[in-house]
Order: structure tokens, then sequence, then C-alpha cells
């Protein structure tokens, strides 16, 4: 598994404050987020950067030639402050798009997703970028289960066949083996996400 994290610590996690999707929405743990290949954790940790596409939508409206977007940017300090890190996760992980899970949820998530204007809960529900309250919970439900999962398995929004891992830190150790080092800048699947997400580095003679 890969992750991208500030340079003083890749694997460690940041106090939880509940602002990512399985955080612990009471604080009472902490989690790791990691990604099984080197795309995806590139195109997760990179698309806050992504342009406003409603810029596109309103140049469409614009009568007259087609107008060129750049890229955006995201500034060289980035690569700067952050290392690459590879490691492997041992222990069982809740996959929560499965139809045990969401049955599950179905019940135990009732307050919140109704709370949130749900119906009912899906994969459809668990896979958007928020509310997060639903996924918060949804992690919770999972840490506290009897079978004590080491985390939580569920597949990138930014395209299925991009793995992801949650990953609840406790005593026991579930990252085996973590290595970091900085991050290059010429990595074909560092291109690959820039160019997905619609985004350049910027350069010197531009800043």
């Amino acid at each position: 598994m890969f992750r991208v994290g500030r340079v003083a610590g890749v694997w460690f996690a940041p106090p939880s404050f509940a602002d990512n999707r399985f955080d612990d929405p009471r604080g009472d743990y902490q989690v790791l987020y990691v990604s099984s290949s080197l795309r995806g954790c590139f195109l997760e940790t990179l698309c806050r950067f992504r342009p406003d596409m409603r810029v596109y939508v309103e140049l469409a409206d614009i009568v007259g030639p087609d107008d060129f977007i750049p890229p955006e940017e995201v500034p060289m300090e980035w690569t700067e402050t952050r290392w690459l890190g590879q490691a492997h996760c041992e222990g069982r992980f809740a996959n929560v798009y499965e139809s045990e899970w969401i049955s599950r949820f179905r019940t135990d998530l009732a307050p919140y997703y109704l709370a949130e204007g749900f119906p009912q809960i899906d994969a459809s529900v668990l896979m958007r970028e928020a509310p997060r309250s639903i996924t918060q919970q949804a992690s919770r439900v999972i840490r506290e289960d009897l079978n004590q999962y080491a985390g939580i398995h569920y597949p990138s929004r930014f395209g299925l066949e991009n793995e992801n891992r949650a990953v609840f830190l406790s005593s026991v150790p579930v990252i085996q083996e973590p290595s970091s080092g900085p991050i290059d800048t010429k990595m074909p699947q560092l291109a690959e996400a820039l160019e997905m997400l619609g985004l350049r580095f910027s350069t010197l003679a531009e800043r």
C-alpha cells in the first residue's frame, strides 16, 4: 500500500478531528489512509487542487470560439513538504460496500442517513463525498464489531480499480515494513494523476 504524508511522519496520523471520510466522529481513535496503487494514491491526495468545473460550464454558455483553460496549478512546495511511503497492511478489513454491511448499516445508521435526507442507505450513499457523518458513523460500527477489524476496505471514487484502506491505528501494529522517501516529480503515475485531475505543477518562472 502507498501513502503520501508530511515529511515529519508519513506513517503517523494527526489527531482525529472527524475531517476525513472514515475518521472517528468522537475522536477516540485515529485513522490512516492508504491506497493500493501509486496513481490512486496521488489521485486521492491531489484532488483538492482540482479546477472548479463551474468555469467550464459558464464558458460553454458563451457564444464564440472555445477558450482554452490552462490546468490548475499545484505548488512545487507540495512535493517539498511531503514524502511517499510504502508498506504492507496486515489484518482483516471490512468492505463497506458489501451487501452484508449495507444491510447492517440500514438499521445501525438509520438516524444518520434519515437526518441527511436519504430515505434508504445503499452503496451510492456510502460512496458520496458528503455528508461524511454517515461514513464516519459506519467507521465506528466497524471499529466496535466483535470481529476486531483492522480497518476499512473501499474503492476510490476516482476509479473503482484503485483500492483504498482506512487503517485503524491501535496497539496492534497493522502497518508492516513501512518506508518513505522524497516524491519523484517525474514518476509516470504522478503525471497520470495530474492529467486526470486537470492539474500541473507550477514552475519557478510562473511563481
